[in-house]
């Protein structure tokens, strides 16, 4: 094959998606001289992306990157974080993109249905390069709140969805592990970056 017929086929060919991979939900990556971490990211609107905000202390802004849709080192986009809003008082970071994304975000729900069926999606230190969800139940509680799952590293930061009568919302965010169960952070209003 000439050179010119491989770049060509490179071009065109698209990432290979699991079939399930919800693009609107990635990895926040850092990596630094001596370290490198990630936690969950879910883009939850055309330029505004929300993780849990002990994921973002620490990394300095420009050193994050949001890997949306990514699928054992395939991505759908990759994203800068231009600004970030720290939730007074709970685990919830509010991340604006430097530029939009063309992906369909997660809608945002302010407050939740008690002891709802939910699903948190993310990507586990065990399984760091594919998206686990685990499908539990979610107690009342505000702004903290009971996930009856237990989370590993990396899934902090997981948006928490709900299927509402209009359609998928996010109403909480993974925050840590209780032993048998997770802390979640309700989600407030989203902001305009």
């Amino acid at each position: 094959m000439s050179v010119a017929r491989f770049l060509l086929a490179a071009a065109l060919a698209a990432p290979s998606f699991a079939a399930d991979t919800d693009l609107s939900i990635g990895r926040l990556n850092y990596a630094g001289f001596r370290t490198k971490r990630h936690c969950t990211v879910a883009l939850v609107g055309e330029q505004l992306a929300l993780t849990a905000k002990h994921c973002i202390e620490g990394p300095p802004r420009d050193r994050l990157r949001i890997v949306l849709g990514y699928d054992r080192g395939e991505w759908k986009e990759l994203h800068e974080v231009r600004k970030i809003i720290r939730v007074d008082k709970q685990d919830i970071a509010w991340l604006c993109l430097a530029r939009p994304s063309a992906i369909q975000p997660i809608a945002v729900r302010s407050g939740s249905r008690e002891k709802a069926i939910a699903t948190a999606t993310g990507y586990p230190r065990s399984a760091a390069h594919l998206q686990n969800p685990q499908q539990c139940h979610l107690q009342r509680g505000s702004p903290r709140a009971r996930f009856l799952c237990p989370m590993e590293p990396g899934m902090s930061g997981s948006p928490v969805i709900e299927d509402t009568d209009e359609g998928r919302r996010s109403g909480a965010v993974v925050s840590g592990n209780a032993g048998s169960s997770s802390v979640v952070e309700r989600v407030p209003a989203p902001p305009d970056c």
